[in-house]
């Protein structure tokens, strides 16, 4: 017989998936054409880093009117 799954395990299940990420699934939705968000230790408080496949990064802000770009992050000379 088959229980279902106690709200605790679904979300000890969700928190081993994302501590576990190998990243990816933002390198599949990179390749998709798709930006990703992250935050590092270096993100400035209040923001996210949004990354673009074409290897743009910037800091970006949210309130209740949606998305605002803080700054950009200066790409290396490649």
């Amino acid at each position: 017989m088959m229980f279902p799954r106690a709200p605790d395990d679904e979300l000890e299940a969700l928190l081993a998936e994302m501590f576990n990420d190998d990243g990816e699934a933002a390198r599949e939705h990179l390749a998709r054409g798709n930006p990703i968000y992250v935050v590092t230790p270096d993100t400035p408080k209040g923001t996210v880093e949004k990354r673009f496949p074409d290897g743009i990064r910037q800091f970006v802000r949210y309130d209740l009117r949606g998305e605002h770009v803080a700054g950009d992050i200066a790409q290396p000379n490649t």
